[in-house]
């Protein structure tokens, strides 16, 4: 899977703060397996209401990541391995639930696993998770590097391409 595109929430409502480029919200009992997917897309979150006076204040906390944005509550889970990262999580608000490259927030550190998972920006995410976001540059995972330099499975679902980071192989030209 691969998100390209971009995403705009402008949340107004408690329950409508959970953005990402695959995932929004995985909610109560719902369990994610996310492997081989990719985001360089653009997420983007604003989160105000406005007064008389037309002054931002905060209305609600948004959440939002470049692959899941929040796994609410304890009942669910997310399982994120071999995934890359490569646009930055846009939050315009006065306070956030967290956001982050890769997830947003989780309400539960044990229930969101991570392995094999790489960003080229920051922040990975917003909240504690089980295992490990690797945080590269660009340049040190762009055309043969990505290969050299992660541990990104090439023979299932990644394609190396020449001046470009790692892409999912269904996308990639022959």
């Amino acid at each position: 899977c691969w998100f390209k595109g971009s995403v705009t929430n402008t949340a107004n409502h408690k329950d409508h703060r959970g953005t990402g480029g695959l995932i929004g919200t995985i909610y109560d009992g719902s369990h994610a397996n996310i492997k081989g997917c990719l985001n360089s897309g653009i997420v983007d979150v604003t989160a105000y209401k406005y007064n008389q006076k037309t002054e931002k204040e905060p209305n609600i906390t948004p959440i939002a990541g470049g692959i899941v944005g929040w796994v609410k509550t304890d009942k669910s889970s997310v399982v994120v391995k071999d995934c890359l990262s490569t646009e930055a999580v846009k939050v315009d608000a006065v306070v956030t639930g967290g956001h982050g490259a890769v997830i947003g927030y989780s309400e539960n550190v044990n229930k969101t696993e991570v392995s094999a998972t790489y960003s080229t920006v920051t922040p990975l995410a917003g909240s504690k998770i089980k295992g490990k976001i690797y945080q590269m540059s660009e340049a040190d995972i762009t055309g043969y590097k990505g290969y050299q330099w992660t541990v990104l499975d090439f023979k299932n679902y990644w394609a190396v391409v020449e001046d470009a980071t790692p892409i999912v192989k269904p996308f990639a030209s022959k």
